[in-house]
């Protein structure tokens, strides 16, 4: 099943925003693509991106700086951080700040697509309003 669902790649490294975007293109996603945390941020305040791909380590914002300013945009953004040399600590601190996943480069991009995948999937489940609740009877009261 195709899907027009944008996603939005923040790295510093233009080889890695190429390879995403050529990757999560295949699948059928929009992609738009940021090598600085300040144009990765205008971008997410102006695309409200379905999902995000966050490098941890850039130049003059790191990925937590920018993971905190998206939670201050849209604070249940999915937000994917991919670190080339995370420490715990850090992953710990982008999970306390509720990031969907947080993977180390260097993993196979079919394990990435498919969490963006279930993050989809989850995010459309979020928009579809629930369902209408219809009493049989009158509610008991406690």
């Amino acid at each position: 099943m195709m899907s027009t669902a944008a996603i939005l790649v923040i790295d510093d490294e233009q080889m890695i925003c190429d390879l995403l975007q050529s990757a999560c293109s295949g699948h059928g996603y929009t992609v738009v693509t940021a090598t600085n945390s300040r144009r990765g941020l205008a971008l997410f305040q102006q695309w409200r991106p379905r999902v995000t791909l966050l490098d941890l380590r850039m130049p003059e914002m790191d990925g937590i700086e920018v993971l905190k300013q998206i939670r201050k945009i849209e604070p249940k953004a999915d937000v994917i951080m991919l670190a080339g040399g995370g420490t715990d600590a850090l992953e710990f601190q982008a999970r306390s700040l509720g990031v969907t996943d947080f993977f180390r480069k260097g993993l196979p991009l079919d394990v990435l697509t498919k969490t963006m995948d279930r993050a989809l999937q989850r995010t459309t489940k979020m928009t579809v309003p629930p369902p209408s609740v219809t009493w049989i009877g009158e509610p008991t009261s406690a």
